[in-house]
């Protein structure tokens, strides 16, 4: 892709504009009561200290400007008041803001050109974009090619995006993303509006993403722990036709099993031999309400869970079980899910599954 310089000089001029524009922003949102109180809220969470140090200074600005750069009514509100102070530049800033607000983009980097401008993909929407983002391809050329997501709110300059206050770094995948904003949300959802009214209804909450790592992926000899879930149904349920020896614990309808030892049945399925050779790895356990009928299998690893719908499958052949989990997050993300108090997948089965350090590696 060619970059003009008159396409460099525009985004560089709009960059600068925009510097000068944010300052009236926040000039005016200290006026505010209401975004003050939020503000103030927000820094309380510094108490905890499990957040990387400094976070607050950057994070805090970053949530006025969320506030007041994302809502065409507050917009509409700052340039009654601010557009008299404003040069030609900033006002085009104002003009650009108020046609499209500011938004929210989780994306990756597909290729950089001319160590300044960034071909991203924004994983919720599946656009790609071309972004003005020296500091971040600086990043990346630092970084080599490591794949990381980045979400940040950006917004658009007439030519090309440009993110605004804050570029926070994970290292979460779109379906993990997808999942844990599903969990605030309530239902999953890919409409293009869902990252944005999550962040601005749950701002604290969902940036618990942010505490320090919290999204690190722990990593297993070449695997990646995971937390796995998969959901089933059967009326008739023998723990006896899976193989193996298991330990079971009832509490009321609810059921669980745990393999103790396994045979040489279940060793010649997929990831068998893990069992023997990295029995961490393949931790996992099964969970039934004998009331109705319903089940789920949990696993630490993807080849854990490919095991057990290996077991499940021979055992039961009607079933159609998914190669791929219905859930799988990394272990650093259920951890933060669980502190902020989210409903999962598995709730109903949270009383049989209460001991869960048998599942941990």
């Amino acid at each position: 892709m060619e970059i003009t310089k008159e396409f460099k000089r525009h985004c560089i001029a709009f960059g600068q504009a925009y510097e000068r524009f944010e300052h009236l922003v926040f000039d005016w949102g200290l006026e505010s009561k209401p975004l003050v109180r939020e503000m103030k809220n927000h820094l309380l969470l510094e108490r905890d200290g499990e957040y990387p140090q400094d976070y607050f200074r950057y994070s805090t600005p970053a949530l006025l400007l969320q506030r007041v750069l994302t809502d065409g009514k507050m917009l509409k509100r700052f340039q009654n008041t601010q557009e008299r102070f404003m040069v030609s530049r900033e006002k085009q800033v104002l003009s650009s803001l108020l046609e499209r607000p500011a938004f929210w983009c989780f994306f990756t980097i597909i290729e950089i050109y001319e160590e300044e401008f960034a071909l991203i993909e924004d994983l919720f929407r599946g656009e790609t974009h071309l972004m003005h983002a020296p500091n971040l391809c600086l990043r990346k050329r630092v970084d080599g090619s490591r794949q990381k997501s980045y979400l940040s709110l950006m917004m658009y300059t007439g030519q090309c995006l440009a993110n605004i206050g804050l570029l926070r770094i994970y290292t979460l995948s779109k379906t993990d993303m997808r999942f844990y904003c599903s969990l605030f949300a309530g239902s999953e959802s890919d409409d293009e509006t869902t990252l944005g009214e999550v962040i601005n209804d749950h701002y604290n909450d969902f940036f618990v993403l942010d505490k320090t790592d919290a999204t690190t992926r722990v990593m297993h000899g070449e695997y990646e722990l995971r937390q796995t879930w998969q959901s089933l149904h059967l009326e008739d349920f023998d723990i006896n036709r899976l193989g193996g020896t298991w330990t079971s614990t009832q509490v009321g309808a609810l059921r669980k099993y745990t393999l103790v030892s396994h045979d040489q049945s279940i060793q010649d399925l997929p990831n068998g031999n893990l069992l023997s050779s990295d029995p961490p790895l393949m931790k996992a356990l099964i969970v039934r309400d004998h009331d109705s009928g319903d089940m789920g299998f949990m696993s630490t690893s993807e080849p854990a869970h490919a095991l057990y719908v290996a077991l499940f499958e021979r055992a039961y052949p009607e079933l159609a079980l998914p190669q791929e989990p219905e859930v799988s997050i990394p272990t650093s993300l259920l951890f933060r899910i669980v502190n902020v108090g989210l409903p999962l997948p598995w709730g109903r089965f949270e009383e049989i599954m209460k001991d869960m350090d048998a599942m941990q590696p």
